[in-house]
């Protein structure tokens, strides 16, 4: 068998929204997302977990709530990150690479199932409850 040319991917839009959640619980939006926040001109964002379903959503938040989280565009604008530690541990996230998500979007809200694979078998908020005296 002979040599084949190498195409590199490198620098082409995604073509299809998706999301990478790191090990570390950053969310990473592509280029098709970012586009679509930008013109939103989103700041922050809800997260949302139907634990039943392993579904992930992210809301867009105009309202200031207190559970929203920043996201940070990057200087060339083809990637964002939502900084979502915390986020990631309450479902479960036990991945220690980065996975990358298909997403949808429905009713101005982005949603992903979630490989049940890179979720932890047990519920780890409950573990956490159990710990703590006097709960």
């Amino acid at each position: 068998m002979g040599f084949e040319k190498f195409h590199s991917t490198k620098g082409k839009p995604a073509k299809v929204p998706a999301i990478s959640i790191r090990a570390s619980g950053v969310i990473h939006l592509n280029a098709d997302i970012v586009q679509i926040f930008s013109r939103q001109k989103v700041t922050h964002v809800v997260l949302l977990w139907d634990k039943e379903k392993h579904r992930l959503a992210i809301v867009p938040d105009e309202t200031g709530d207190e559970a929203a989280y920043r996201v940070t565009y990057g200087k060339t604008g083809n990637y964002a990150g939502i900084a979502a530690k915390a986020f990631a541990k309450h479902i479960g996230w036990c991945s220690e690479r980065s996975v990358r998500i298909l997403v949808g979007m429905s009713e101005g809200r982005i949603e992903a199932a979630v490989p049940s694979e890179y979720l932890s078998p047990t519920d780890r908020t409950a573990k956490a409850r159990k710990k703590k005296p006097g709960l």
